[in-house]
């Protein structure tokens, strides 16, 4: 896959000429604009909603016809033209050609993406889906191999009837996919029909004006098996172009192809290299006679059209079967050349069949309301090609009929996740089984599902599927493996570093979600509209805390200095908590409308951006107050999608803009929006979704658009793409995490995926050792990939204790252009004890913040360690510790237990003390002396340890009531003693600092002479006292241990 871009280029570079040559479109009258098409909606749905069939509440609230418009409306909103159109499908795709020609790739020494994706593949738990599939198409040679087409993802292909899945399309310009058609003598040659055709249609229009998914490729074609892709003469390439919804190969001559779009349909006969329009209304589905391919079927908004000649021309049947702005879908089967059934549905659904092939039509009975409540939307059925009665229809929920549509049955369940019946809400696509009218394929807004038995059980086969159209996320500072996202038509999902889990089980979409940054457990999410959910223990339960409702995807953002603030962008005005959401307090900003984008300085908490499209204000007292800072930013038809910030200087703030203003895609101010800079640079002319700033970093800001991520920083002149490994996809949003130094983007249509950031030309810190001194000198090397500026000073700085640079402290600085060298810095005097410190050097100009070197070091006067004592004798004693790094020297003090301390002091980590007295317990410790000028420092003292002097010299303790033979011994020795009168009677191993190691016997004993063996393993080679204790007499002797 790796060599697809390279030759997708060569291919476009070769036939660009030829195919500007073919027009086959219609020339477009003006494209409507948005807000009249809002306009109109509005009305025509108040006008409708009394003929709404009757469905359950929850449904109708969260998932009807408004909701699926305004996700429309909302991703229009940011793509108008400069009169606030709709735009040419063909936009993205065209930008993408135009830019990638322009900027080829080159080593120009800015750092390459790696991205991969976040997280695992499989389905979330508790009822998530992963995607939405708008075809599902079996491999005409081999029904196991499936190819699907979804909404935002692309291409997927599964080798093995959907046990795994590979993606084929990622490469291509724009992955919403509307159809795939499949050669059925060569089964390589794949053509697919790009653009979201049949997630959106306005058949409510009297101007039939569409307002389908947002872009369009074309037609494009594989001759191997969908590895590589090649436009085809109905593509991008052309001066005109509209979303195909429909394909259809004629199986006689494979080179032979229809298309059904908004502006007609188009016939080629040379495998997609020309093409000629051979009707000019608008249609929606295609479909063959199974025993005559010559014969084809065609609808459109309300007629029916038949061909007899492969698609070379058409004539319209006399009898109108649907009603103005219908869609209508077609289906025959190989079971009954003759037999035909149509589907037609906008507002209300209605099934027809025509047994005589489509001479007559006789309207049957129409599945459930619940299956069609939205025909417009998900207008799906299929029919088994081994039975023509078996049929299977889906809208909300999946229905089929085994009498020819006599009567119908329930087959699936929306609302029971973890059921047998369970199949994922709104259902857009169909596959039959060739061979086994027992098995069907169902793709719906969360992925791909089988049943073995007709419809009577289903399995979810959308593990591998990374389809996801994701509108936010929240990363986790306290653990970079977790993240909380917001998903279309499938909620919030939760990956916790092992596994998905949809947290929220309302179906809503999912919209902004936030993890507190210490705390994984306290979670925010939120649907359309504003709805604001809390947790406090992981997501096991949630507490609705929004002020009020807002847009489509309302921005609510925490404060990153303080987590229990948090504002709330609604109507026109901004809503702040400082109590995680208990409560809240309008702050009133005038937008003007809905707010689109909010931030919070992380330098400044007072400083807080809130902005509509149109509108952004800026407040300095934590949104008490709000001033205008739009001034020259080009808004109007453009708007403001999201804002930066700086984070060492509040003032200094981006924004991403929106719309298809050439030029005009990112700004910069750093006086707090009192003036404003372009910094477009040559970025290509598509909506910018997101931006982001990398905290310390030389200016560094990342941007997400249409097709991809980008990057500038403050030694580049112009934007790089930041694009290796991540499919050409709409890019929502970026988020940086710290932890792990990856960038996260969400993307609408192939979930969530990561990268290592990008990285200028690095300044590596290295330090020559591991532990330093308070004012110690310490050479401190550096090297770059750059010479600096004459102006430039390097500056070594030091962290806190704990590692942080939060507050750095300067401990040298260096005025140089080389890109290696030597700093000459001191440890400062004041500097804790600490074993976390790291060492980093900066520079001016260029402006870059380093790498710390690669390993904690240890800075500080360490307390001595290792207290022991040697040499016990009666009245002396030498006193041992390890030797401390720092230390010039050492206070010793020792005691009396009880009594008062008496002080010494050494050069070294032993001293001898004398002037003891005899049979007496002492107490004693050490501190080191690291500095005494120009103050003094030391380590404060060490725990107490205690010795006792000996009652007399070891040398001359000499019993004859208790002795040792062997002695020396190693192993074993036999002790002899004396009891003189009856009582209790204890033998015990003293060591020679008086600690008793070994307890030999303990017991009542009578008069006379005895013996006993010491097992002496578990004492180490050395003097010790062996003590017998008879009644109140006290008996010692010396053993050694061997």
């Amino acid at each position: 896959m790796k060599t697809f871009y390279t030759l997708l280029i060569a291919c476009l570079l070769i036939q660009t000429n030829a195919f500007s040559q073919v027009k086959p479109w219609p020339v477009m009258r003006n494209s409507p604009k948005l807000e009249d098409i809002k306009t109109h909606f509005d009305s025509w749905l108040e006008s409708q909603e009394e003929k709404e069939p009757l469905l359950d509440q929850t449904e109708n609230e969260m998932d009807g016809m408004r909701t699926k418009f305004m996700r429309w409306y909302y991703l229009m909103q940011t793509r108008l033209d400069a009169e606030g159109r709709l735009p040419d499908p063909a936009t993205a795709a065209r930008e993408w050609h135009e830019y990638t020609l322009a900027h080829p790739p080159i080593n120009n020494g800015t750092r390459s993406a790696g991205w991969e994706p976040f997280g695992t593949d499989e389905v979330p738990s508790d009822g998530g889906g992963v995607g939405r599939i708008n075809v599902v198409q079996l491999d005409p040679s081999n029904p196991d191999i499936i190819f699907i087409g979804t909404a935002g993802g692309g291409v997927w292909k599964s080798p093995d009837a959907g046990a795994t899945w590979l993606p084929l399309t990622d490469g291509i310009p724009v992955t919403s996919i509307a159809d795939i058609a499949i050669d059925p003598i060569n089964t390589n040659i794949i053509y697919i029909a790009t653009g979201d055709g049949y997630g959106y249609e306005a058949t409510w229009q009297t101007d039939n004006d569409f307002w389908g998914g947002l872009y369009s490729a074309g037609v494009m074609k594989s001759t191997d098996g969908g590895f590589t892709w090649e436009p085809t003469g109905l593509s991008y390439l052309q001066e005109e172009m509209e979303i195909v919804q429909r394909l259809i190969i004629y199986p006689d001559d494979p080179d032979i192809l229809l298309a059904a779009t908004r502006n007609g349909l188009f016939r080629t006969s040379d495998g997609g290299t020309t093409w000629n329009l051979v009707e000019n209304t608008h249609f929606h589905d295609l479909a063959i006679n199974s025993g005559d391919a010559d014969i084809m079927y065609a609808v459109g908004d309300q007629d029916v059209y038949k061909s007899t000649d492969a698609g070379a021309t058409w004539s319209l049947f006399e009898n109108n079967i649907g009603s103005a702005g219908d869609r209508m879908s077609i289906e025959t089967t190989d079971a009954d050349p003759d037999l035909i059934y149509l589907l037609t549905g906008n507002w209300s659904t209605y099934f027809y069949k025509s047994v005589d092939g489509g001479d007559n039509w006789t309207s049957v009975t129409s599945p459930s309301s619940k299956t069609y409540f939205y025909g417009y939307y998900d207008n799906a059925f299929a029919v088994s090609d081994v039975n023509g009665n078996l049929i299977f229809a889906g809208g909300l929920e999946i229905a089929s009929t085994t009498n020819g549509a006599s009567s119908w049955t329930k087959k699936s369940n929306w609302d029971s996740p973890g059921s047998s019946s369970y199949v994922h809400a709104d259902n857009h696509a169909f596959a039959c089984h060739p061979t086994d009218e027992n098995i069907i394929y169902s793709g719906n807004d969360g992925g791909l599902f089988i049943s073995f038995d007709k419809g009577g059980n289903w399995t979810d086969l959308s593990n591998g599927l990374r389809i996801a159209q994701v509108y936010r996320i929240g990363l986790c500072a306290a653990d970079p493996t977790r993240v909380i996202s917001g998903w279309q038509d499938n909620g919030t999902n939760l990956f916790d570093g092992t596994s998905w889990e949809e947290v929220d089980l309302s179906t809503w979409d999912g919209m902004e979600a936030i993890i507190h940054p210490t705390n994984p457990d306290t979670m925010y999410l939120s649907h359309q509209y504003g709805d604001i959910y809390r947790t406090y223990n992981g997501g096991s339960s949630w507490t609705y805390v929004a002020p009020t409702y807002g847009g489509w995807v309302t921005p609510y953002v925490m404060d990153p200095n303080n987590s229990s603030i948090l504002y709330y962008g609604a109507l026109g005005s901004v809503y702040k908590t400082t109590n995680a959401g208990n409560s809240w307090s309008a702050k009133p900003a005038a937008l003007g409308n809905y707010a689109f984008a909010l931030a919070v300085a992380p330098s400044n908490s007072d400083y807080v951006y809130a902005a509509s499209l149109n509108v952004l204000k800026i407040s300095t007292n934590a949104g008490d107050a709000w001033s205008d800072i739009t001034s020259t930013l080009p808004v109007g038809t453009i708007g403001i999608n999201y804002i930066a910030v700086n984070n060492l200087d509040e003032e200094k703030v981006y924004v991403a803009l929106s719309g298809y203003a050439d030029g005009e895609k990112v700004y910069y101010s750093e006086d707090a929006g009192t003036s404003w800079t372009n910094i477009s640079g040559t970025l290509p002319n598509v909506p910018v979704n997101t931006i982001v700033y990398e905290n310390n970093s030389p200016n560094r800001v990342y941007i997400g658009t249409d097709f991809g991520v980008f990057y500038k920083d403050d030694f580049i002149s112009d934007w790089v793409l930041f694009q290796t490994g991540l499919p050409n996809v709409m890019i929502h949003e970026l988020e940086i995490n710290y932890t792990s130094n990856k960038i996260v983007a969400a993307t609408y249509g192939r979930g969530i995926w990561q990268s290592d950031l990008a990285e200028g030309p690095v300044i590596n810190t290295i330090v020559p050792a591991t532990q330093y001194c308070n004012y110690e000198s310490v050479d401190v090397s550096y090297t770059s990939t750059i010479t600096f500026n004459p102006s430039n000073i390097f500056t070594a700085e030091l962290s806190d204790a704990s590692g942080s640079f939060s507050s750095p402290v300067v401990i040298g600085t260096l005025a140089g252009t080389a890109a290696t060298g030597v700093i000459t810095c001191i440890i400062p005097v004041d500097a804790v004890e600490g074993s976390l410190y790291r060492i980093r050097v900066n520079s001016s100009d260029y402006a870059l913040t380093g790498n710390d070197n690669a390993f904690n070091i240890s800075i500080g006067c360490k307390t001595p360690t290792g207290l022991t004592v040697s040499e016990l004798a009666d009245v002396s004693v030498t006193l041992n510790w390890n030797e401390m790094y720092c230390a010039e020297s050492y206070d010793i003090r020792y005691r009396e237990v009880g009594g008062t301390w008496l002080g010494l002091t050494s050069s070294t980590n032993s001293k001898v003390v004398s002037g003891l007295t005899i049979n007496t317990e002492y107490e004693w410790s050490v501190q080191s002396v690291c500095l005494t000028s120009p103050i003094e420092i030391t380590s404060g003292y060490s725990a107490d340890e205690t010795f006792n002097t000996l009652q007399t010299s070891v040398d001359n303790i000499d019993s004859e009531l208790i002795s040792v033979f062997p002695n020396p011994a190693k192993d074993k020795t036999v002790i002899h003693y004396s009891v003189l009168t009856p009582g209790d009677c204890s033998i015990t191993v003293f060591d020679i600092s008086g600690k008793e190691v070994l307890l030999v016997y303990s017991g009542w004993l009578s008069a006379g002479d005895r013996t006993i063996e010491m097992d002496c393993k578990s004492l180490s080679a050395g003097m010790y006292v062996l003590k017998l204790i008879s009644g109140n007499t006290e008996y010692k002797t010396n053993l050694v241990i061997e």
